[in-house]
């Protein structure tokens, strides 16, 4: 059992005590020398207050039961997987045992007050035990709003971390769109630099070309003249030899 729950046991004992100390009185305690051998008004009173703080005191060991189940719970659940919403929302459910045991802490003492005056040396104690039992349910009450406390930093931090993460998703997003940006202008500037490499090759060709032109256009005319008078010249020859 946790260091939370073992003391909130201890406590359900006491109570338990405190029920069996203030049972009833027996009849044989009751009976008083008066004439008739009744019971005397004073006496009757003094035990309706013994019930009512036994029903009291019940009614202390019922609520310490809740709170010792209750602090079990919320052991398991710390012990367990992913428990800090369930821890936190234990802590809240363990906080309102507390409030309530201290509301029947204030009806006890209460009727202690009332019946402070008619109350025997023996039942005394009862006003220190439920001090006691008191400063026991203050104890947990803080251990339970520190533990809810610190349930709401966690969380606060997962939101802290939730938030940075989703700020570096969106600065990651505008990184890659202003990167897609910048390769399609890449792209089209290669592009361009590729089709003005190969017109400037085409113009090349198209000006050596033109150049060869030009040079067989310049060759000198009477070189190709007599290209052409050689064979006319032998023809003449050869028909003038056929004749003679």
């Amino acid at each position: 059992m946790g260091k939370v729950s073992a003391p909130l046991m201890a406590a359900a004992v006491v109570l338990a005590l405190v029920a069996v100390s203030l049972r009833p009185p027996s009849p044989t305690r009751e009976l008083v020398s008066t004439p008739g051998g009744g019971l005397s008004a004073e006496v009757e009173e003094v035990s309706q207050a013994h019930q009512r703080l036994v029903h009291r005191a019940r009614v202390l060991q019922r609520s310490i039961r809740g709170l010792t189940q209750a602090v079990k719970r919320q052991e398991a659940q710390m012990e367990g997987e992913g428990g800090k919403d369930s821890a936190a929302h234990n802590a809240r459910e363990l906080a309102k045992d507390v409030a309530g045991i201290r509301r029947e802490f204030g009806r006890v003492e209460k009727a202690e007050a009332v019946e402070k005056g008619r109350v025997t040396p023996a039942e005394k104690p009862l006003l220190a035990r439920g001090a006691k039992l008191e400063a026991k349910a203050d104890e947990v009450s803080k251990r339970a709003r520190l533990e809810q406390n610190k349930a709401e930093a966690e969380r606060a931090e997962q939101r802290e971390a939730k938030k940075g993460y989703s700020q570096l998703v969106a600065r990651l997003s505008t990184e890659q769109s202003r990167l897609r940006v910048a390769e399609e202008k890449q792209e089209k500037e290669e592009d361009a630099e590729r089709k003005r490499r190969v017109a400037k090759e085409a113009l090349d060709k198209a000006e050596a070309a033109t150049k060869r032109l030009r040079s067989m256009g310049s060759k000198p005319k009477g070189h190709v003249e007599r290209r052409h008078k050689g064979p006319r010249s032998g023809a003449t020859r050869h028909d003038t030899h056929g004749q003679g």
